[in-house]
């Protein structure tokens, strides 16, 4: 009879060891296919929740009090959306907006639940992360080399005909690659320790997804990146006393970058588009299907539009709805007269016909949030980015740091939650490294 109950016992045991095991491998799948194709990565994501979910009842659920507060805090964003049902005209896009957005729920339940998310399992789920984004490097650059030989343009080495052959948005894979060159330069800022291969890899990694994020030539996620880097140069060398040295790398690297985006022309014309912004446009009270709008100006653009819709529905205080939403920008872009596309141009690559700006969200994540669940909302948001941001600061976690800032600023010029990409980007990694943070572990970044 003992003999029986222990051998159960044992069998368990067990189980339960290798549903921790496959856990771990999933995170780092999660990562891994992050940057490749959406179908893939959702493989990883419902196997990781299948298996989170086989463990549930078998653990604790909150290692820490401080968990649980994030945990809930965390579906405070999800559950704003919820929210905005309840003045939502068209509740069938409301829903289809919320089923969306649901690795904002998932990912708290998978990674906030589970009872403790170790120094190791970080490390790995972000290197994987950051090796998959540089192997994603390398195959864009062979495919644009390999279209450059058939066509002799240039234009496949920049912007979204160069990530084209990942089918992911230029400005999220930029962001994607900072984040990714941030976790190769934390672990290269360590002292000399591991296999050198390994690290002259990453070193050359840190190189070619700079190059990469140059080409991509997103305007916000560079000068975040140059930012983010000149900061971290100074930091480094400062914390070795060699402040002098910092302040001479940095003002190096500033310079190199400003020689880089003057010598090459395509780049050069993307910086030359906002500095030759025509902000007139944006007086206009009606405009022609050829009416010209720099990338600043149809964000700004877009961006009175939400205040306008807000201040005709009267909806400052919880928005239109996140069903609503689209149907009133939709509505005042053809009020004004933008162009809203041709049916007979129908776009040889995706088979999709031309329909201009309609369907254009605002482009900006806090005006979305805005127009969609109001003040409250908007000011949810900002308070849970800012309050994590200083989180992060103040402990010293260089990679959440960066992490945050990244999606914070890109968040100004992309509805960064309107995308797959963009949600489980943020959902995931932040969730991840809040686990880790509320797990009563050193932090990652030591």
């Amino acid at each position: 009879m003992l003999f029986s109950v222990y051998r159960q016992w044992e069998k368990s045991k067990n189980v339960k060891q290798a549903t921790e095991r496959l856990y771990q491998y999933l995170l780092v799948a999660v990562a891994v296919t992050l940057p490749l194709g959406i179908k893939l990565n959702n493989v990883a994501i419902a196997a990781l929740l299948v298996t989170a979910g086989a463990s549930f009842f078998t653990r604790r659920p909150f290692a820490t009090p401080a968990r649980k507060r994030e945990f809930l805090l965390s579906l405070g964003i999800y559950f704003l959306f919820v929210t905005g049902l309840l003045w939502t005209q068209d509740l069938r896009q409301g829903f289809k907006e919320l089923e969306h957005k649901l690795p904002l729920l998932l990912f708290p339940v998978i990674l906030l639940t589970h009872q403790t998310i170790s120094k190791g399992q970080v490390r790995r789920a972000l290197l994987g992360f950051a090796y998959s984004c540089l192997a994603c490097s390398v195959y864009l650059l062979v495919m644009a080399a390999a279209n450059y030989l058939q066509t002799q343009n240039l234009t496949h080495f920049f912007y979204h005909d160069f990530s084209r052959p990942l089918g992911i948005h230029a400005v999220y894979l930029s962001a994607y690659l900072v984040f990714a060159s941030f976790i190769f330069l934390e672990q290269l800022s360590k002292p000399q320790t591991g296999n050198p291969r390994v690290r002259l890899l990453q070193g050359a990694g840190v190189v070619l997804l700079t190059a990469t994020i140059f080409l991509l030539s997103s305007k916000t996620i560079t000068a975040v990146y140059v930012a983010l880097v000149v900061l971290f140069t100074f930091r480094h060398f400062t914390r070795k006393r060699q402040t002098s040295f910092g302040i001479m790398l940095s003002s190096g690297l500033m310079l190199a970058v400003l020689v880089t985006i003057l010598s090459v022309p395509n780049i050069r014309t993307r910086a030359q588009e906002v500095m030759d912004s025509k902000f007139s446009v944006l007086q206009q009270e009606r405009f022609q299907y050829d009416t010209k709008f720099s990338g600043l100006t149809l964000r700004l653009l877009f961006w009175k539009f939400a205040v306008e819709i807000i201040d005709r529905e009267d909806a400052w205080l919880g928005g239109v709805g996140p069903g609503d939403s689209q149907y009133h920008l939709n509505n005042i872009y053809r009020e004004y007269n933008l162009y809203t596309g041709n049916q007979n141009n129908i776009n040889p690559l995706t088979g999709q016909v031309d329909i201009g700006y309609l369907d254009y969200d605002t482009h900006s994540q806090y005006v979305e949030t805005f127009l969609k669940v109001g003040l409250v909302g908007l000011l949810f948001l900002v308070v849970y980015l800012g309050r994590n941001l200083w989180q992060a600061i103040t402990r010293k976690e260089l990679l959440y740091t960066a992490f945050l800032t990244i999606f914070i600023a890109f968040s100004f010029t992309e509805s960064t939650l309107q995308t797959n990409k963009g949600i489980v980007f943020f959902a995931f990694f932040n969730s991840l490294f809040l686990a880790y943070l509320t797990s009563g572990h050193k932090k990652p970044s030591e």
